[in-house]
């Protein structure tokens, strides 16, 4: 099974990238990718059903500076028919505890952070401007929201809710 995907010399994707249903995948390490013209997507799914990755911990991507549309980690799900309580959640990232994106500086579509309950930071130092929206929900650990640099969020829309142990949201340059 497929432990570790690792593009030591890997420097840009034109398109997008989507890294899911990889039941055994602990670690993400693209040490020199530096732009993605597209989305780049780590879980997710659509129509009630999760693409897992069960076993990630790391996602390693030092120097990507640049997402050209949406950033996307991870999704959650309810179990349950539509209407009724659906308390039985499905995480895509169960066990992610680590994002290394320190120098991104733009996302031309929307953030979405949802379902990773291990992850315990959102640190993006150097994210200046957000094309879309941002979704940060259902990160049971999450405890700390930065991002200081952030002027610009294209669609107005912050979203943050259901990340329990959240006590710190850092956003001191959004107007």
């Amino acid at each position: 099974a497929l432990t570790t995907i690792n593009l030591p010399l890997l420097t840009e994707i034109g398109g997008d990238l989507s890294i899911y249903y990889n039941d055994a995948l602990t670690i993400i390490d693209f040490p020199l990718l530096a732009s993605v013209g597209g989305s780049l997507s780590i879980g997710g799914g659509e129509d009630g059903i999760s693409y897992t990755n069960n076993a990630l911990t790391t996602v390693n991507l030092p120097l990507l500076t640049e997402i050209g549309e949406n950033l996307s980690i991870g999704r959650t799900f309810s179990v349950g028919e539509e209407g009724e309580e659906q308390a039985n959640l499905t995480y895509s990232n169960p066990v992610l505890a680590t994002i290394d994106l320190s120098l991104l500086g733009s996302i031309g579509g929307y953030l979405q952070v949802e379902g990773n309950p291990a992850l315990t930071t959102i640190d993006l130092p150097l994210l200046t401007e957000i094309g879309g929206y941002i979704q940060i929900l259902n990160n049971s650990a999450l405890t700390t929201i930065d991002l200081p640099l952030l002027t610009s969020v294209e669609e107005f829309d912050l979203n943050i809710r259901d990340n329990d142990a959240l006590t710190t949201v850092g956003l001191p340059l959004l107007a």
